[in-house]
Formats: C-alpha cells, sequence, structure tokens
C-alpha cells in the first residue's frame, strides 16, 4: 500500500462512478427482469499503481501502452466480482488505502460497506455493493415517469 501521484480526490471521483454504474446496473437488471429477460451479471475492479504510459508505434498512429499493475489487476477484480459471494464493485488495497479517508471525512458510515477480502492471485482487496440512494426507490418502485 502507498501514495500515489493521482490525487485522492480523482481516486475517490473513480469510485463515485463506480457507484453509479452499480445504480445504473440495478436499474438495467430490473428492466431486463420485468421483460423476463435475462439479467447481466457483470464486476466493477478498480485498481490503482504506479502506472506508466509509453508513447509507441510511428509518428501516425496514437498508440498508447499501460505499463504497470492497476490496468490487469482491475480486469481480475472485474473478474471476481460479482461472483461467489463478492460484491459487485471490487477495489485494490492501494485504491481503498488512498480513498478511506476522504470516505471516512465525507461519509463516516460508509466505511463498513468496504469487506476485507484475500484472494492467492490478486492478494488483499476490499469489495462493497452501494448505490446512489437517490435512485433507490425510485428503482424499487418500478420507476414511474
Amino acid at each position: 500500500t502507498k501514495f500515489l501521484t493521482v490525487p485522492k480526490v480523482d481516486l475517490y471521483d473513480l469510485y463515485k462512478r463506480a457507484i453509479c454504474i452499480n445504480t445504473y446496473m440495478n436499474m438495467l437488471n430490473k428492466l431486463l427482469t420485468q421483460r423476463n429477460l435475462p439479467n447481466i451479471n457483470a464486476g466493477i475492479g478498480l485498481s490503482a499503481s504506479e502506472t506508466l504510459v509509453v508513447k509507441a508505434g510511428r509518428k501516425s498512429i496514437n498508440n498508447l501502452v499501460w505499463i504497470g499493475k492497476s490496468v490487469p489487476l482491475a480486469s481480475k477484480l472485474a473478474d471476481i466480482s460479482n461472483k461467489n459471494k463478492i460484491k459487485r464493485i471490487a477495489v485494490s488495497e492501494t485504491f481503498h488505502y488512498n480513498i478511506i479517508d476522504i470516505v471516512r471525512q465525507n461519509h463516516p458510515h460508509l466505511e463498513s460497506a468496504f469487506i476485507e477480502e484475500f484472494d492467492e492471485k490478486i492478494g488483499n482487496f476490499y469489495h462493497l455493493d452501494l448505490y446512489e440512494s437517490d435512485f433507490v426507490d425510485w428503482i424499487d418502485e418500478g420507476m414511474p415517469t
């Protein structure tokens, strides 16, 4: 666990966006259920590390290559989330370390939403299942217009 060059508020913004995506997934699955269609079982993975971006290729081609652990780790977290009792949003230990103070400051009651787990391939990580509270009742009421 370490501090990053990315501002913590930017990571916290990603965390809030993950909650928005989770809310949208809940709404979408409710609509699919109402239409007797299969639900979408997707996970959300968030990771942070010292990642480098390298520009590669010809002058006219603008390819970026990500070097570091954050992208593959986020992918692994997304793969294991929303399965086997792991909640839909999974965050790396470093990501959690860098946002938890802001969570405590803004929403102290949400600190307990983070459940710590260990995976042999990933190491320590946290998972949670939060929704935008303003939309929960609206979704539960069938999303009336």
